[in-house]
């Protein structure tokens, strides 16, 4: 309708009657000019006759649409209408105001696996998300949470000489509260300042009777104040520790289940209700498992003694069956996922019946084929050949035995097919951590060891084997030894065997073990204390019944977590009928412990 002129139609009569409320002249000269519009015609005046007024009664007019409806005021001359058009006003952009980023923090001295995904948000989306302070942070990572994240898991621990191997929760509740009591009360109660912060959120209050220590002075602060125990979070546990358990559960143990562990506290998030969520969203949100304990990076090793499946022991076997001496141990060994066997006699197709009798004259030990079935009964998966009885029944038995452990995957060190096989070390590689297994026989005798064209037991000088320790270090996170000594049958172990020992830690070697030892023996740790040595762990399946240290044996139960030994848990076991070691009873275990450490100096 722009620009385009609304003149609406009006009949003749309604354009004179309005002229006549005009002066005289004005209308006349209007109606001239209209009619002169019309074909330009004269018409006299006089000849035209005036309109007759309205009929009030007559149809009204009707209303055209109101879309083509004007209203013109009165005037001489129509006018040409024009509508109004208002453009339409152009939006102002409004002025952004910059969102904040969300603001993290961790609680002070604890939860550094929070803190560095805190700090992995941040520098992937520094935009988003903050560093701030503790108390004014939109979200804090630590205790007591909002929304969890995981578990963070603490072991109550004491020396490794320490005879007790477990307390009650309600034992360390009421030390924490200043009332001991159960097997360490009155014993000095320690805890780095961390650990105390991080309890804080779980007892309610400081703690009342223990004792802080810097955390970095905590265990030699223990193993000085003899006898002590403490606290400490699971990734500061290193071999000196023993590891109690609380109400019956270590956090040495396979499928442990934070929820009923008394020591694995909650983590997670707390803070502003509507920024929390958000924050555990961008950290994995119910996927997420925050811990300092993975059980996907933990490898456990059993060490055993001595294994001879000959003469009383094998005859024990032929009667109650064959797996009969591996009853209850079984279920130790079981539990691990390396397990090493140090087994010192072969097996031979033509192995005669055994004969329980001690024989007089040279040894000559052998095991019917059928007695593999006890290893792997156990779970035996890595076997120890430094003994020196694997060539009794001649190198053709060893070559059969050799060939019997590879047909079943298993593998073998200390001795080989030769001299050179023998030397080689095994690397086994086991949730990401790599361990490398070495042992030789530097005690003979000659008959026993490799040559260069027949099987045995590796030989070494221990010079030798410690320069071989240090080369296999430097490749693997964790070196454990298996060494053939001399048979010394006392707890004690001698200067000499100290002094040996002690220099393969110092070369290199996280676990020295002494597979020579039918008779229990002690421990010792190196200089820094991130290695163990146990001179002898006595039989574990030998018919050996005459004196009370033969029948006592350990498996050592190594843990190794994300690449270092972190903790040595012992089963005591004692053995009977020939062959069967059994657990002990705590007043036996306690007897063998207070022997062997104090054949420890300890």
């Amino acid at each position: 309708m722009y620009g385009r002129s609304i003149i609406p139609p009006m009949p003749l009569t309604m354009m004179v009657n309005s002229g006549r409320r005009a002066a005289g002249r004005t209308a006349v000269g209007c109606l001239v000019a209209l009619l002169g519009l019309a074909g330009c015609v004269s018409v006299p005046l006089s000849s035209l006759t005036p309109a007759p007024t309205p009929d009030p009664t007559a149809t009204p007019l009707v209303p055209r649409p109101a879309t083509e409806t004007a209203v013109i005021p009165p005037s001489a001359t129509p006018r040409i209408l024009i509508p109004t058009w208002t453009p339409t006003a152009i939006p102002e952009v409004p002025t952004l105001t910059p969102v904040p980023p969300l603001t993290l923090a961790v609680e002070p001295g604890t939860l550094p696996i929070l803190a560095d995904a805190f700090r992995q948000l941040i520098d992937s989306r520094p935009a988003e998300f903050a560093w701030a302070e503790v108390g004014a942070a939109d979200v804090t990572a630590g205790f007591d949470p909002t929304l969890p994240l995981g578990h963070w898991v603490f072991a109550a621990v004491a020396p490794f000489y320490t005879i007790p191997d477990e307390v009650e929760y309600a034992d360390i509740v009421s030390a924490w509260n200043g009332a001991a009591k159960g097997p360490f009360a009155g014993r000095p109660f320690l805890f780095g300042q961390e650990t105390a912060d991080a309890l804080e959120s779980q007892f309610g209050h400081r703690p009342i009777g223990a004792q802080l220590v810097d955390s970095a002075e905590l265990l030699d602060a223990a193993w000085a104040a003899r006898p002590a125990w403490a606290i400490v979070p699971f990734e500061a546990l290193e071999p000196r520790w023993k590891v109690l358990r609380v109400d019956g559960l270590s956090p040495l143990d396979r499928r442990l289940d934070p929820a009923v562990y008394p020591l694995a506290l909650p983590v997670g998030l707390c803070g502003r209700a509507d920024k929390v969520e958000e924050v555990w969203i961008a950290l994995g949100g119910p996927a997420a498992s925050v811990t300092n304990r993975d059980e996907s990076l933990m490898t456990v090793l059993a060490m055993t003694g001595v294994t001879a499946l000959a003469r009383a022991t094998a005859y024990a076997m032929e009667i109650s069956g064959i797996t009969y001496p591996g009853e209850e141990v079984a279920r130790v060994l079981q539990s691990a996922d390396i397990v090493h066997v140090s087994n010192e006699v072969s097996f031979a197709s033509d192995c005669p019946y055994p004969d329980p009798a001690r024989q007089e004259g040279p040894i000559r030990f052998c095991s019917d084929d059928r007695y593999i079935e006890l290893l792997e009964f156990i779970g035996a998966n890595v076997i120890e050949l430094t003994g020196n009885h694997n060539n009794d029944w001649g190198t053709a038995a060893f070559d059969h035995t050799l060939a019997m452990y590879q047909q079943r995957g298993w593998g073998t060190f200390g001795g080989g097919a030769n001299a050179l096989e023998a030397s080689q070390p095994l690397t086994v590689t086991h949730n990401g951590n790599t361990i490398g297994l070495m042992g030789c026989n530097p005690v003979g005798p000659r008959f026993a060891w490799a040559t260069v064209d027949s099987p045995g037991a590796a030989y070494c000088t221990m010079q030798s084997l410690a320069a071989s320790v240090t080369e296999l270090a430097a490749q693997v996170d964790v070196v454990a030894v298996g060494i053939q000594y001399r048979e010394h049958y006392t707890y004690a172990a001698t200067s000499q065997q100290r002094t040996d020992f002690l220099a393969l830690s110092a070369a290199g070697a996280d676990i020295v073990s002494g597979s020579q030892g039918h008779h229990a023996q002690g421990f010792a740790f190196a200089a820094g204390g991130g290695s163990i040595v146990h001179f002898g762990l006595g039989n574990l399946f030998f018919d050996q019944m005459d004196k009370l240290g033969t029948r006592q044996t350990f498996i050592d139960r190594h843990v190794i977590y994300a690449g270092r030994l972190i903790a040595t848990d012992l089963w005591t076991g004692l053995i009977e009928n020939w062959a069967r070691p059994r657990a002990m009873t705590p007043i036996e275990r306690a007897d063998l412990l207070r022997s062997v450490f104090a054949a420890s100096d300890w």
